[in-house]
């Protein structure tokens, strides 16, 4: 028994509260788990002002978020519908994100298409001055990984949408959109 509350008061040691608003907590683990989602230039450059500040809007969510539950508001009809449409949206986001990341884009991706696409990154020639010629892969390589993503999601939309719509039930009846009330 003994061994048993050590280990529970451990776990709650390591579990270092941050904020806490009635029974919602957010743990230092929390707060770094979130930070760590940020792209690293923008996480480098978070100050403690800006994680403060994040923390202050967590427990006024908090706070809002209980108070509307409390006043029934979450029960509304119209507030659910938006609830359940957040929700397929995030599921939608979090399945495309979910088959990019098995499609990694390497830099042996970002050199072909920077060799196949060269032309696409030429400097133009300024009038009397001698600076035209092809922009360095150094300096367009994270453009180019923007554009490969850019076109993978399509891609993942398409095929997505494709083998979905095989493996369901789809009916549209679009000629109700032209029918007159």
């Amino acid at each position: 028994l003994l061994y048993f509350s050590e280990a529970v008061e451990s776990t709650a040691s390591e579990k270092r509260i941050l904020a806490q608003v009635g029974d919602e907590i957010l743990t230092m683990e929390d707060f770094n788990s979130e930070l760590d989602t940020l792209p690293e230039e923008i996480r480098n450059k978070v100050t403690d002002k800006v994680k403060e500040e994040v923390v202050k809007k967590w427990i006024r969510t908090q706070l809002f978020s209980q108070e509307a539950k409390r006043r029934c508001i979450d029960r509304k009809e119209d507030i659910q519908k938006r609830v359940e449409e957040f929700k397929k949206d995030l599921l939608t986001k979090e399945l495309i994100r979910d088959e990019l990341e098995k499609q990694k884009i390497t830099d042996d991706d970002l050199k072909k298409y920077y060799d196949e696409h060269k032309a696409d990154y030429t400097i133009p020639a300024i009038e009397g001055k001698k600076l035209s010629g092809v922009m360095d892969f150094t300096e367009v390589k994270e453009k180019i990984r923007e554009k490969l993503i850019t076109n993978r999601v399509k891609e993942i939309i398409e095929r997505l949408d494709s083998e979905l719509e095989k493996k369901n039930k789809v009916i549209r009846n679009l000629n109700l959109l032209n029918a007159t009330p």
